[in-house]
């Protein structure tokens, strides 16, 4: 029998099946939210990211590989945004940085800040439409590490509340993109 995966929203799909929808998930995504050309300069701090642009996305990309000590980041949250050292790399080097960052990163993100943190055309944020939990099976089945986000207050409320009603997480994202939206 296939290694099976089981998530509410989901149901039980085999592994395969599994990589599937987490990948053309992303796929989907990132045509929606970015407009990525061939030959673009692309900075990535981690091996799942570096993957998906290479086996999921496909496009030539000129990847540029540092990490995330470099430019004094510790993690990936909302103080990315506002490191200088990364931003004066990007601009320097006409780059985008390809962030791991989740769903769940991105709803944490907007609860923190109610909308004050402006969108950055420079921060692409790839795995934006799926959720934290499915991107750690995603990684294990793929052989690749991911760190899983911070613990915090907000963390812990989507948690309980993504277990007791498996799409509010989506639907909350949703809601997010709207207000960011009608805030623009």
């Amino acid at each position: 029998m296939k290694n099976m995966v089981n998530f509410k929203h989901l149901g039980k799909l085999s592994s395969n099946k599994f990589l599937w929808v987490v990948e053309k998930r992303i796929k989907k995504s990132i045509r929606k939210n970015y407009d990525l050309k061939k030959d673009v300069k692309l900075v990535v701090f981690d091996d799942l990211s570096e993957y998906v642009l290479r086996s999921v996305i496909k496009t030539p990309f000129e990847m540029i590989r540092k990490s995330k000590s470099f430019f004094g980041v510790k993690n990936i949250d909302e103080t990315i945004f506002e490191n200088k050292k990364l931003g004066d790399f990007l601009k320097k080097n006409k780059a985008f940085v390809v962030l791991p960052w989740t769903l769940d990163h991105e709803i944490i993100l907007f609860m923190k800040n109610m909308s004050k943190i402006k969108e950055k055309k420079k921060y692409i944020k790839l795995l934006k439409d799926v959720l934290e939990e499915e991107i750690i099976e995603y990684a294990k089945l793929r052989g690749l590490s991911y760190t899983k986000i911070k613990k915090s207050d907000e963390k812990e409320f989507l948690d309980k509340l993504g277990n007791k009603h498996a799409e509010t997480k989506f639907s909350l994202v949703k809601s997010v993109g709207v207000l960011r939206e009608i805030d623009s």
